[in-house]
């Protein structure tokens, strides 16, 4: 929908998606379907509309738990992406209390 106003809404996706992130250039959105990352190429003028989508790849990555927001960040040339991959070996969640403390312990301070 166009911002300010309440113009017409357009789908961007063809069969659902989740996590949308405009490109830096502003001619594609990408966004999640599922295991798939996909780039919507899209126009604003004269008005807005979608004119392609394609797959770009596919992989499991953690989602946005549930949110709207993007759980990834695409480069500003919006070749490469930066995704969070989980571990099969290692599901644990460490908490380190004063931290600082523990660094400070562990660095050697200049003389």
């Amino acid at each position: 929908r166009s911002f300010p106003g309440m113009g017409s809404k357009t789908q961007v996706s063809a069969d659902g998606g989740t996590e949308p992130l405009w490109s830096r250039d502003g001619r594609q959105i990408f966004y999640r379907n599922g295991r798939q990352f996909i780039a919507a190429r899209v126009t604003l003028r004269p008005g807005f509309a979608v004119i392609g989508r394609h797959v770009l790849f596919e992989g499991t990555y953690d989602a946005g738990l549930g949110y709207q927001h993007a759980n990834y960040d695409v480069s500003a040339d919006g070749r490469r992406f930066i995704l969070i991959q989980p571990s099969e070996s290692d599901r644990r969640l460490v908490v380190i209390l004063n931290w600082a403390s523990e660094v400070a312990g562990r660095v050697s301070r200049p003389q």
